[in-house]
């Protein structure tokens, strides 16, 4: 077998910090995982980039360490602009509920090189794209709907422009206060817009382009004279004229994302695929820099501090960089891609993954290093343990295995079918059901008295096209359906009750935390029954919802959307009669699990893999800070330290100067006060979790 050591903690080049300010943090990729959408470079040490549900990066010593920055918000953020290397904007808009153009716009300010960043009041429901500061004082933004606006306060205040256009404007750039240009269109039809200003914005006049696509997504000027567009397909185009004439460079071998020119010859392109070109003479040729295959994600902003030092950024958190201007290339993020499909613990330090690939992904330290080992030559789907050596795991074409020492080697089971298999429960070592899919997309469940050594099909009476199923002991379990459908079983699945959810919607997901005490997740929102099933109650604040998660009868997560606001991870701590919204840094979820109330995994798209140690009960837009409620002392300390609170702990958890989780303690530590002895000397974080949220401080082990 095949297996691939992942360290997520620290490499031979590079490590990272990461996952602050929203109670959960990133295992895989690192620094993270979501699209990065523009960067902006300082010098050969300094870089700032920008992405996804408000992700910021920040590294000040060339990348060897990236630190995730709070930018206070979840929302997309497409544009970086320094003046110095303290005072900078970032601007986006789009949520992941609504990504559509028209959505309101987001301005961030920071003053402290981006380690906090504050939201300027908008105004304009916008969606803005792009930001331009020529000088200290005076700024553009563009974005949808032909917007333009310019400030000459450093962004205390915002101006609209009159830009005489009602299509989007993708970005903007600006040679001083008075002289800039910006350009965009519509995606979908007519021709790419140019204007140009030579009044600072008063007044645009429009530039032609011959042959021009739909929309142009990227405009650059390296002086009054010398500038390039890249179309919204990849075309490029050059000026030699201030913009009176475009010309065609036909040498241009790939679609570009982004553009950055040094001068007037030597610039850079990105592309598809971690391709990144250079050219020598203005664009007319390019030459490769990056080899086939070494980055597979697309490359969205590209930018040189110098003739040598530069930086790309873009899908999936792909981070790399150059130091001999672009000859050779190395990555600054790390970690497999693969989609994870599903994770289960079986203790705060032991647990398992799978992916679409057939590889295992285990853990004895809680993911913060993971041993990924190939299994299977089809996509595995689901995966469960009883305790830390049985388990299974089921995926395509009729795919069962199963370990008896913790995942080390795996044994084939069958069940004599080849379909697909996307859900695995067992509730002892003999006793487990599994969700089949068939050709025609209807489904079965398939059950086991002995191990997986043998399987039978369910038989529900009358039919019943299962979606989810919760088998909570040998003899109870329920399964859900379409059209509101629930039936339960007292005697292992021989025989089946009827009963009614009250709903004719889709039923996805259905966990019990007791024989009295269930929830299913609905299109219509949360069902909840206290008397095993006999009765149900709708809540309808949240929908879209997928899994549900439940430790025990009170405590419980789920995935979706609360009162129409972004996907986002809910919370409750009452059995489901409230649920609290959680700060998490990406909406892309396909599986969860939790261990208890504070340790948790997520796994998705791009090989995401993400951790709490809080239970991930942030509040959305509560910013991790040191509060005054919350005090330590001593610090330094040696043996012990105090902790002074004015709500009752939840939990507490400490970290390493590295991010690694070193200690948790689940409720109120006996007369406040938490032993650190145990701990080598060196700089940790605490963290505490109460009823009015969650907050950090800082204390040294002597």
């Amino acid at each position: 077998m095949k297996r691939i050591l992942i360290l997520v903690l620290l490499s031979l080049q590079t490590y990272f910090s990461f996952g602050q300010g929203n109670g959960w943090e990133w295992q895989n990729p690192l620094p993270q995982g979501n699209t990065m959408n523009d960067i902006h470079v300082f010098d050969n040490q300094h870089a700032i980039a920008v992405g996804e549900k408000g992700t910021v990066l920040k590294t000040e010593d060339g990348g060897q360490h990236w630190s995730i920055t709070n930018s206070g918000t979840l929302r997309l953020l497409l544009s970086v602009c320094f003046i110095n290397n303290q005072t900078g904007w970032a601007v986006g808009g789009y949520s992941a509920t609504s990504p559509a153009p028209g959505s309101d716009g987001i301005i961030l300010k920071t003053t402290d090189g981006g380690n906090s960043w504050q939201a300027n009041p908008v105004g304009f429901t916008r969606n803005l794209r792009s930001v331009c500061f020529p000088s200290a004082q005076t700024g553009y933004i563009c974005g949808d709907s032909g917007t333009i606006l310019k400030t000459t306060d450093q962004g205390v205040s915002w101006q609209a422009q009159s830009s005489g256009i009602d299509k989007s404007i993708y970005s903007i750039t600006f040679l001083d206060d008075l002289n800039g240009w910006a350009v965009g269109g519509q995606q979908t039809s007519g021709n790419g817009v140019i204007l140009k200003t030579n009044d600072g914005g008063a007044t645009w006049q429009s530039q032609t382009l011959n042959s021009a696509p739909y929309f142009l997504n990227a405009v650059q000027f390296v002086n009054s004279q010398n500038g390039w567009l890249v179309g919204g397909y990849g075309e490029l185009f050059r000026t030699t004229d201030s913009g009176n004439t475009w010309v065609a460079l036909q040498g241009s071998p790939a679609r570009f994302y982004s553009i950055h020119f040094l001068n007037a010859a030597i610039g850079w392109g990105s592309g598809d695929s971690g391709k990144v070109y250079k050219t020598m003479n203005g664009g007319v040729s390019w030459q490769i820099q990056t080899q086939a295959g070494e980055w597979q994600d697309r490359i969205l902003a590209i930018h040189f501090a110098d003739g040598q030092t530069g930086f790309a950024v873009g899908e999936g958190g792909t981070t790399i960089k150059s130091v001999n201007g672009g000859a050779q290339w190395e990555t600054q993020s790390s970690g497999s891609k693969e989609f994870m499909t599903d994770v289960h613990f079986s203790t705060p330090q032991k647990g398992w993954a799978v992916d679409v690939a057939g590889f295992l992904w285990k853990t004895v330290n809680g993911g913060n290093q993971w041993d990924r080992q190939l299994i299977s030559n089809r996509s595995l789907s689901s995966i469960y343990f009883i305790d830390t050596l049985k388990g299974w795991t089921v995926g395509q074409g009729g795919k069962i295995l199963t370990t008896n020492d913790g995942g080390s080697t795996w044994q084939s089971q069958s069940c004599g079918c080849s379909l697909d298999f996307v859900d695995a429960r067992f509730v002892n070592n003999q006793k487990g059901w599994i969700l089949a899919r068939t050709p025609g997309f209807s489904t079965l469940i398939y059950a086991t008295n002995n191990g997986g050594n043998s399987w039978t099909p369910l038989d529900f009476n009358p039919d019943l096209f299962p979606t989810a199923f919760f088998l909570l002991t040998a003899q109870v379990g329920w399964v859900v359906g379409q059209y509101g459908q629930i039936r339960k079983t007292m005697d292992g699945g021989l025989t089946w009750q009827t009963q009614s959810s009250g709903s004719v919607s889709h039923l996805s997901n259905v966990t019990f935390g007791d024989e009295q005490r269930g929830w299913i997740s609905s299109a219509s929102g949360v069902l909840k029954t206290t008397d095993g099933g006999n009765s149900w109650q709708l809540d309808g604040s949240i929908t879209s919802l997928n899994k549900m998660f439940f430790i025990n009868p009170q405590i419980g997560w789920t995935f979706g959307r609360f009162d129409n606001t972004d996907y986002g991870f809910y919370k409750t701590i009452d059995g489901g009669d409230s649920w609290h919204p959680q700060n998490f840094p990406k909406a892309n979820v396909w599986a969860y699990t939790f261990v208890d109330s504070v340790n948790g995994w997520t796994v998705g798209g791009n090989g995401n893999i993400l951790h709490t140690s809080t239970g991930g009960v942030t509040p959305i837009h509560k910013t991790l800070v040191s509060s005054p409620t919350f005090s330590i002392y001593p610090n330094p300390a040696e043996d012990y330290i105090q902790l002074a609170t004015n709500h009752p702990i939840l939990s507490t958890s400490i970290t390493d100067a590295l991010g690694r989780t070193v200690d948790i303690c689940q409720g109120e530590p006996v007369d406040a006060r938490l032993s650190i002895s145990h701990l080598t000397p060196g700089l940790y974080t605490i963290r505490i979790c109460t009823t009015e949220g969650t907050a950090v401080q800082r204390v040294v082990k002597k």
